[in-house]
């Protein structure tokens, strides 16, 4: 799971957004201010959880078993919000563990910086 933010955007506002590496699911939030990343952690593993309980109600693959949704690594960029004490805290809850990229080598966090792309472009067209 690769997490990061972007903005400042209109009126100070904040996405965070979170994206598994291996079922490609995008979860945004948005907000007002980065000090409460660490809430979302608890949130995301629940939302993680709902989707793939969807994803297994409309497939039909008979081999898919309905197993719980595991996030074993939360990686962010080297901002303090995902070093704090805080956000640290909230993964262990969620049984996750924390990886950084390097300072100012985004491209290791190519799949969120993807998705901000994306969203970039998509707000830009309208």
């Amino acid at each position: 799971m690769m997490t990061d933010f972007w903005g400042p955007w209109k009126q100070s506002l904040y996405m965070h957004g979170y994206i598994c590496t291996n079922t490609q699911y995008a979860i945004v939030f948005f907000c007002s201010e980065k000090a409460k990343a660490d809430e979302r952690n608890t949130e995301v593993h629940a939302i993680a959880n709902t989707l793939n309980a969807l994803r297994l109600q409309n497939s039909n693959e008979t081999s898919i078993t309905d197993t719980p949704v595991s996030i074993k690594i939360i990686q962010g960029d080297f901002e303090n919000v995902f070093t704090g004490k805080e956000f640290q805290k909230s993964a262990h809850e969620i049984l996750a563990t924390t990886r950084y990229s390097a300072p100012y080598r985004h491209a290791q966090n190519g799949n969120i910086e993807i998705l901000w792309y994306y969203l970039t472009c998509m707000a830009a067209a309208q």
